[in-house]
């Protein structure tokens, strides 16, 4: 399938916002994080009966914070203790992410767990040049 010839498809702007547009009816199809979706159903944006998935991608991490390659090294060792220490309890993010069962920040590696998301980047690039 191809996207222009075989559907027609457009940019709602964000996951949230695609999330209440197929809620809503005025969408047929979404691409949205299933993260996000978990967290909608949760809060009761979207029902589960109002959706059915059709593909599932790999996972990746929803959100990263990292910090400058130059950073002295003492700096770097504290900035990432400071985060593997720090728990959600007891905060906003507890509220934020307690439906999906995360608890505190996860150590990532960019060349790895962000590989599919450059992959997905390169690929949408591509589709909006061809526009």
């Amino acid at each position: 399938m191809l996207p222009g010839r075989d559907y027609k498809y457009v940019h709602t702007g964000s996951h949230s916002h695609s999330i209440k547009q197929m809620s809503e009816g005025k969408l047929d199809a979404a691409c949205v994080a299933n993260d996000l979706l978990a967290r909608a159903v949760a809060v009761g944006d979207i029902k589960a009966d109002q959706y059915r998935s059709i593909y599932k991608s790999s996972s990746f991490p929803p959100l990263c914070l990292g910090t400058a390659h130059d950073l002295p090294t003492e700096m770097a060792a504290q900035i990432k203790k400071t985060f593997q220490d720090f728990r959600f309890e007891g905060t906003s993010l507890e509220k934020r992410f307690k439906s999906q069962g995360t608890v505190r920040f996860a150590l990532v590696d960019y060349k790895r767990d962000w590989e599919y998301v450059r992959e997905i980047d390169d690929k949408l690039a591509k589709l909006l040049e061809s526009k």
